[in-house]
């Protein structure tokens, strides 16, 4: 990780018959580590459909800032510059805390309230108060239940 860029490599090649410009159109999925890809999926990290090429690529659209992608017989490197999300606040008057945990929840993947209370620094009681309010406000949901339990933006 830099200021300015994400670089991922990934260590071989693409997987036989499959070419760059299939792997960027997401044409084709081929797991390279189905083990790796099982524990991410558990995690709820991934969803495992073969989609996260044209996510990023998404993500990406609308900016000027574009990701790299770099293919030898040896690795593959991609790189994401970093882009500056801005919150387009639904509700008036949040308070600086909220503002900060919204900020946090960004990327649009699920997090446990424990995520997020290392990602704030805020203490457990502070991070339930402040996500049971701006759930309340719309602003955020609630997927599952119990150990389970994850946040999102809506």
């Amino acid at each position: 990780m830099y200021p300015d860029r994400i670089e991922l490599v990934s260590p071989g090649s693409l997987p036989a018959n499959l070419s760059p410009a299939e792997y960027l159109q997401g044409q084709v999925s081929v797991l390279r580590n189905p083990k790796l890809a099982g524990v991410l999926f558990r995690l709820r990290y991934i969803e495992q459909f073969g989609t996260g090429i044209q996510k990023i690529l998404a993500v990406y659209e609308a900016t000027s800032a574009k990701p790299q992608f770099q293919f030898s017989k040896n690795l593959i490197r991609v790189t994401l510059p970093v882009i500056k999300a801005t919150l387009q606040p639904t509700v008036e008057g949040l308070t600086a805390d909220e503002e900060r945990l919204l900020e946090q929840m960004q990327s649009y993947r699920l997090y446990t309230r424990n995520q997020l209370d290392v990602a704030t620094g805020f203490d457990r009681n502070k991070t339930v108060r402040l996500l049971r309010y701006i759930q309340a406000e719309g602003l955020v949901r609630k997927v599952g239940q119990g150990r389970s339990t994850r946040y999102q933006l809506n």
